[in-house]
């Protein structure tokens, strides 16, 4: 079993609790994401970014919240040993998944919060 980063609040959702909040890869409603990378699961990654975007206050909040997604993906991809001749390109998928978030994930982190939008994009 792997250990992913996230927060004690995140281990002590109930299962109502996590579905409301977390829902895999991708915004709710929007473009439908895959979970996994060259057959690797990483929905638990995406589930606990969720969390992280539903938990947020601030756009450092944010940041933090891509950062550890990216984090949690390569611990995700280093872990797996039966492929690891994929790595290279689940690493690559990772990014741009990353770079997702942090280019266009502005709008589902300010869902409910009344954040103004950045200016610095």
């Amino acid at each position: 079993m792997i250990l992913l980063s996230a927060p004690e609040q995140y281990t002590m959702l109930t299962c109502d609790e996590k579905a409301n909040i977390c829902n895999g890869c991708g915004a709710k409603g929007g473009i439908s994401v895959p979970n996994t990378f060259y057959g690797l699961d990483i929905s638990e990654a995406c589930n606990i970014h969720d969390f992280r975007y539903f938990m947020g206050e601030t756009w450092p909040d944010k940041e933090f919240a891509d950062k550890e997604f990216h984090n949690n993906l390569i611990a995700i991809i280093e872990h797996e040993t039966w492929f690891n001749w994929l790595a290279n390109l689940r690493k690559v998928r990772a990014l741009e998944y990353v770079t997702a978030v942090r280019l266009w994930g502005d709008n589902a982190y300010r869902a409910g919060k009344g954040l103004k939008p950045r200016n610095d994009k």
